[in-house]
């Protein structure tokens, strides 16, 4: 079992499968991408698949897919497959953009989800496209709605940009009317691979009030130990409002995750640096119990907080959020 120098039980592992992405989401990275990642630099296949099980061995109990965009890696559907087959994890969630292929589409509607989180920025064609740099909202609205009609456990991630009007988070909120869909609005955060100045418009306060003043019926739900998001329900509405204070980082006490880059460094905190290199010890031969040794070491280093992790940097030189791990 992992656990931290505050008590914390580690029980949840994002697992970055690659930093791209075909997307260019202005809070995310530049124009023209980034240098990504030999193929040498990222963990093979079955690196992927021996450290799923070293990460159920030390008692993860629930991994998450993120990237870059997970779905992007050839193996992806083979990697989902064996992480479902073996029942290696008693949750297994992904984290999209919704750019797949209706053949992916399907594979993923096949499995048994934990949860699916799906970042839309928004609603507006023309505004999803100024965000991203690309024309694809038809593509990635239809591949959402079609995870909704499957009755899947579907959270849409909305970043908050100093771009976004009250009408765009009305539009965002009106998913939930008729659907158990989850809307998340996200603090923007430091994470886009340039140079970053943050103004926090839409801290979550003012995102609340935004909430409360034009639906009035949503009241808060109580906060989940280990969750990010502050949930908000309404007898009017079938899914949930939530808000994730990501930049003012309210949620850390309870923090249950840690993060494993693309190149498969070990990240306790997103605002930390990184701090063991499985990638290393994968290669080196080491056993299980030898690598588990050396998780158990770094969870002992995990910061109270993300104000602490951010400390820990020695150049305040944030990365984009596809080489994190998300």
């Amino acid at each position: 079992m992992l656990i931290d120098s505050y008590g914390r039980h580690l029980t949840y592992a994002r697992l970055a499968l690659t930093d791209k992405c075909n997307l260019r989401c202005t809070y995310c990275m530049p124009e023209n991408g980034l240098n990504w990642l030999k193929n040498e630099m990222l963990l093979s296949t079955d690196e992927l698949k021996r450290l799923m099980h070293v990460l159920r061995e030390a008692g993860i109990e629930k991994i998450r897919f993120t990237g870059g965009e997970p779905t992007l890696r050839k193996d992806f559907l083979e990697l989902v497959h064996h992480a479902f087959d073996t029942s290696a994890f008693p949750k297994i969630s992904l984290t999209t953009n919704g750019t797949f292929s209706e053949t992916v589409r399907e594979e993923i509607i096949r499995r048994p989800w934990h949860s699916i989180n799906f970042s839309l920025d928004s609603l507006n064609a023309e505004q999803f496209k100024s965000i991203t740099l690309r024309d694809s909202f038809h593509q990635v609205y239809d591949n959402l709605q079609a995870l909704i009609h499957s009755r899947m456990n579907i959270r849409v991630n909305m970043v908050m940009l100093d771009s976004v009007s009250a009408e765009d988070i009305h539009a965002m909120i009106e998913l939930t009317r008729k659907s158990a869909v989850s809307v998340r609005f996200i603090e923007e955060m430091p994470f886009n691979g340039k140079h970053y100045s943050h103004g926090i418009k839409w801290n979550a306060l003012h995102i609340q009030n935004e909430i409360k003043k034009q639906f009035p019926s949503f009241e808060a739900m109580p906060f989940q130990p280990g969750a990010t998001s502050q949930d908000f329900a309404s007898p009017d509405f079938t899914g949930t409002v939530g808000i994730i204070a990501a930049f003012s980082r309210t949620f850390c006490g309870t923090c249950n995750r840690l993060r494993v880059t693309p190149e498969g460094a070990v990240k306790t905190c997103l605002y930390a640096p990184s701090s063991l290199s499985l990638r290393q010890l994968l290669r080196e031969g080491r056993s299980n119990e030898e690598i588990i040794h050396a998780l158990k070491a770094a969870v002992l280093n995990k910061p109270k907080d993300g104000f602490a992790a951010e400390e820990m940097q020695a150049l305040k030189n944030y990365q984009s959020m596809a080489t994190v791990g998300g």
